[in-house]
């Protein structure tokens, strides 16, 4: 039958919301996978982001972690924010 070969494609969502939205039902489940990609996308970056920061930024560079006898020099974001001033 028709059925068998779209359920073992994984077109089941699709077909669902095309037979009972009918063109609203196919543009809703795009929508519904654009928005998982996305978000699994942004949970990604997230994720690498906390990594670098955590693990490298903080362990490695982070200079204020220096002796306490020293001034602390100025930070990364000290100078990004002087640069984006001028």
């Amino acid at each position: 039958m028709w059925y068998t070969c779209i359920g073992t494609a994984g077109l089941v969502a699709p077909v669902v919301g095309q037979t009972l939205f009918g063109e609203t039902g196919e543009v809703m489940v795009a929508l519904m996978i654009l928005m998982a990609v996305t978000s699994t996308g942004s949970a990604e970056v997230i994720a690498v982001t906390s990594i670098l920061v955590y693990d490298i930024y903080q362990v490695y560079l982070k200079v204020s972690r220096l002796a306490a006898s020293t001034p602390p020099p100025t930070s990364i974001i000290a100078h990004s924010h002087t640069i984006v001033n001028k």
